[in-house]
């Protein structure tokens, strides 16, 4: 589950092939898959340097007929934008930690990791809040 609840700018959704046999959901973090410059969802851990920029996607293609149909998941694009999420870690994150992608979904980040966003709420209600960085 992802819900964007503000952003920064007001077209910030794109919509990006992904590899065959790729299952997304709404919340995951895709980034582009080198030999085929299609979306793939992130594994390990994310490095913006080795990987490019991560996109959390609002349109996956594992519930959705129409990107299953059109093979393309819909991602957010905007430079700033506030949402909440079903998809993290399961570890304890706070209001204000930094967080990365691990594995497709959010989690703390660790010195030396690529921020992606910080927390503005706990996770302990099995949803989070952030704001992209």
């Amino acid at each position: 589950m992802l819900n964007i609840l503000s952003g920064y700018e007001t077209a910030n959704i794109r919509s990006l092939p992904y590899k065959a046999a790729e299952t997304i959901a709404d919340g995951n973090w895709v980034v582009f898959d080198g030999s085929t410059g299609k979306v793939i969802k992130q594994t390990g851990t994310y490095s913006a340097a080795t990987a490019g920029k991560a996109f959390v996607v609002m349109g996956g293609n594992d519930v959705r007929f129409d990107s299953k149909n059109m093979g393309v998941v819909s991602v957010v694009t905007a430079k700033s934008f506030v949402g909440e999420t079903d998809k993290f870690a399961a570890v304890t994150i706070n209001a204000g930690d930094p967080l990365t992608v691990s594995d497709g979904v959010l989690a703390k980040a660790a010195t030396g990791n690529t921020v992606v966003a910080y927390a503005i709420s706990d996770n302990t209600s099995g949803v989070l809040q952030f704001v992209g960085a």
